[in-house]
């Protein structure tokens, strides 16, 4: 009876360390046509200041200029200077009415365009990185566990 006593306590302890542990996120976006990302960012900020999430990444899809420096800019805002952004490597282009345009330009941030990684090479860093190799990937068209 003692031994399935003890059993059932590591069980217990077992299952809640993996329900109650931080979810891992890579955020895809698109940051920049108009608001949704911006408020899902801050949301995911909020969630990992929570300790809910651990944001591990966030990939910037488009290549409009100011897109970075205001992913950045959140980043910084909310106290996650440390969150790597990856973008698309194909060229980038500038676009005045871009929301992202009046964050970049009035928020403090480090990073650009040019100086952010190439989103694949972060994605495969972060995945030979992984312990359990299991992440959530939010955003974009293909939000699903991984």
């Amino acid at each position: 009876m003692k031994k399935l006593k003890i059993g059932f306590v590591i069980l217990l302890t077992a299952l809640s360390l993996n329900l109650f542990s931080q979810v891992k996120l890579i955020f895809d976006t698109d940051f920049g046509g108009d608001a949704d990302d911006l408020g899902a960012l801050a949301m995911l900020h909020h969630l990992a200041a929570k300790g809910e999430c651990e944001l591990l990444a966030i990939m910037c899809w488009t290549t409009e200029q100011n897109s970075v420096p205001a992913i950045d800019a959140v980043n910084r805002f909310y106290k996650h200077p440390d969150v790597p952004v990856g973008v698309r490597k194909e060229g980038s282009y500038f676009d005045s009415t871009s929301y992202s345009k009046p964050i970049a330009e009035n928020f403090h941030h480090e990073l650009n365009y040019q100086t952010a990684i190439d989103a694949t090479v972060l994605y495969r860093k972060i995945l030979a990185e992984s312990d359990d190799k299991k992440y959530y990937h939010c955003g974009g068209w293909s939000a699903k566990k991984h």
